[in-house]
């Protein structure tokens, strides 16, 4: 199960370059459990919450997509 909150844009700029760059954060929480085949919990717990966090930027590369 995985709670979804909504991409943070964090900032535009313009490098040396003149190339745009895009940084974006995106923050998952999960419920971090994991079940054999017969359901019987073999890591974590069915009440544990873990939080992601993963930042990336975009940069224009000049090519068309």
């Amino acid at each position: 199960m995985i709670f979804n909150y909504p991409a943070q844009f964090l900032k535009a700029k313009v490098g040396e370059k003149l190339i745009p760059t895009f940084r974006f954060t995106i923050k998952l929480m999960e419920i971090y459990c994991y079940v054999d085949n017969e359901g019987k919990i073999i890591e974590g717990g069915d009440d544990r919450v873990v939080e992601s966090i993963f930042e990336f930027s975009l940069i224009y590369s000049g090519e068309h997509i």
